[in-house]
């Protein structure tokens, strides 16, 4: 396109205002497509945040993301009202060690520390570990919960725990009729 130019071009001053309106017109172009995708990316992102969340915030197990060195929840669903009796807000201004049951607090976070041990030293694979835990309802009752935890590393590096928590008070009350039952 050069080369036509400049044999349609009278002289160098109107060659170089047309290369100037010819690389003005490649901006415009490139602004053009680059605001395309950026909006149709950003639609997308959009999309799967709110199927993420309406997942996250309508299910009836709790979904969860744990900073377990902080020992804080950076994330916690909003069915931890129905499981444990507090909003999600409340839940994440405590420390972790508070959604266990006094008596599982230190085998729990022994556990954890231990996990995470053996999670350094795999590197970079996801490691996941199914639970029964024992935590404590705002009216003072203990919850039975299994606890399905995953330890991976974000993208600052830095080790997190997704987990999702399910409430099994009636297949532990079930067990304990099936051995009551088996005792007599």
């Amino acid at each position: 396109s050069d080369k036509i130019a400049a044999k349609l071009a009278p002289n160098v001053e109107v060659l170089s205002q047309n290369s100037i309106y010819k690389g003005l017109g490649y901006v415009f172009v490139t602004a053009v497509l680059l605001y395309w995708l950026i909006r149709r990316n950003a639609r997308s992102i959009r999309d799967a945040n709110q199927k993420y969340k309406l997942i996250a915030e309508n299910a009836s197990d709790v979904i969860w993301l744990l900073d377990p060195l902080k020992g804080r929840f950076k994330y916690m669903s909003p069915s931890v009202l129905k499981l444990r009796g507090y909003t999600a807000e409340e839940v994440m201004s405590q420390p972790s060690n508070e959604a266990f049951a006094p008596e599982d607090v230190e085998r729990l976070n022994a556990l954890t520390m231990e996990r995470i041990s053996l999670f350094q030293t795999k590197g970079s694979w996801t490691v996941s570990y199914t639970d029964e835990v024992a935590q404590p309802h705002r009216d003072g009752s203990i919850v039975h919960t299994e606890v399905i935890t995953t330890y991976l590393f974000n993208e600052q590096n830095e080790i997190e725990i997704i987990g999702v928590t399910r409430d099994i008070n009636r297949r532990k009350e079930a067990e304990q009729k099936q051995r009551a039952s088996e005792n007599k």
